[in-house]
């Protein structure tokens, strides 16, 4: 199946990267460009006489702007990733200069930004038609969760 990166897209879209599109552009400019490269994979995926599927990774706040999640869950399955609080400050700690949102963020003021935004964006999250709150879940009983999901929706 084919894997898509959202921000990945966008960057190629847009010939800039992220911390430069927020930097240059803005937050709205970026959201914007998200859901037009978004429905675009969409469109290239379901073209008449194409219909594949694939994996679309979105970044944490392309649910919560717009009718992005309404959207996302017409048109495939969508799929929230619940780590917790402490083990997603972990991974992203390694990124914070490549993520406009978290920059200058470590350690405890990270672990409280993120537990911030996803009180924020629970009720988005929510609307996922899968949460896996075990990250450590393995291959095979993803792919059934997925395969159970899909036959039902």
């Amino acid at each position: 199946i084919p894997f898509f990166d959202l921000d990945a897209e966008v960057e190629k879209s847009t010939g800039m990267d992220i911390v430069s599109i927020f930097r240059d552009k803005g937050e709205a400019f970026f959201r914007e460009k998200e859901m037009q490269v978004l429905s675009g994979l969409y469109e290239n995926l379901t073209s008449p006489g194409i219909s594949l599927r694939a994996i679309i990774a979105t970044g944490g706040g392309t649910s919560c702007f717009g009718a992005n999640m309404e959207w996302m869950n017409k048109h495939g399955l969508t799929v929230w990733l619940n780590p917790t609080i402490t083990e997603l400050a972990g991974r992203l700690e390694k990124e914070t200069e490549k993520r406009p949102l978290l920059q200058g963020k470590t350690g405890k003021s990270l672990a409280d930004f993120i537990e911030m935004k996803l009180s924020e964006r629970k009720p988005f999250y929510n609307l996922a038609r899968i949460e896996i709150k075990n990250t450590h879940i393995a291959v095979e009983e993803f792919i059934n969760l997925l395969h159970n999901a899909s036959d039902i929706h």
